[in-house]
């Protein structure tokens, strides 16, 4: 009876969500691989999901969606950085660095760097210009990570491409799959998603995987003025026509 009360309790039921939550993106974002079986989102979940049982569950993902989507020398290594990333999360959580913003994407390159540094020693600089990367992509996913996983705490700043950012990396992991008339829904996804975003800030990159293609999307400032959705801009056209009205007026 107290295990189902326990089970039962809010503490508990929010703890099992966050594991669950951790262990399926990390599993999804696994097989997210760039530059030919990196996992860097994966990774950067890992170091995200902090120390402790839910630091824990994100390896789990991160480490069965190595071994399903990645070759499996990748996959041991995507499995060392990561022991090593939940390792150093639970030596530095209780410091006062630790909470600087900046420390948890180093830390996570960081780990990362000290498994493929001798595979970049073997093969070269081209496997040290993936490997680079494959660091800032690491990096990026820890950043998005803690803010997609924060979302709603007190005190925290809101970040609103972190859940896009995590998005597209799940969409990246299912662009493989195709149906039997070569239908791939993770890939158009991906697109739209990355479309979207282009039209809110202008720009973007497309990445599906080997081809790279830039869009661009530029007007005149007559036409930002009648195309645009953007709530701060369109205060300041209403602001602007109501000014030069009473400058009219007052003329």
């Amino acid at each position: 009876m107290k295990v189902i009360e326990l089970l039962r309790s809010k503490e508990w039921s929010g703890k099992v969500v966050d594991c669950v939550l951790r262990f399926a993106l990390a599993c999804a974002l696994a097989g997210a691989q760039v530059f030919g079986g990196y996992a860097p989102l994966a990774l950067g979940m890992i170091g995200a999901s902090g120390a402790g049982l839910r630091g824990l569950s994100a390896l789990a993902g991160a480490t069965a969606g190595a071994m399903l989507f990645l070759p499996f020398s990748h996959a041991l290594r995507t499995f060392a950085a990561g022991v090593l990333i939940f390792t150093a999360n639970n030596a530095f959580f209780d410091l006062k660095i630790y909470q600087k913003r900046a420390f948890l994407p180093l830390l996570t390159a960081g780990m990362m760097f000290s498994v493929e540094f001798v595979y970049v020693l073997r093969d070269g600089v081209g496997e040290a210009a993936s490997c680079l990367m494959a660091l800032l992509l690491a990096a990026l996913g820890a950043m998005s990570a803690r803010a997609l996983l924060a979302a709603g705490d007190k005190g925290k700043d809101e970040h609103p491409y972190a859940p896009l950012f995590i998005l597209l990396g799940v969409l990246m992991a299912f662009s493989s799959f195709e149906t039997a008339d070569g239908f791939a829904p993770g890939r158009i996804f991906s697109m739209l998603a990355v479309l979207l975003f282009a039209f809110e800030r202008g720009s973007a990159l497309i990445v599906t995987n080997s081809n790279n293609v830039t869009v661009d999307m530029r007007c005149s400032e007559e036409e930002k003025d009648l195309i645009t959705t953007d709530r701060d801009e369109l205060r300041r056209i209403v602001e602007r026509k109501m000014q030069n009205q009473t400058e009219t007026e007052e003329s």
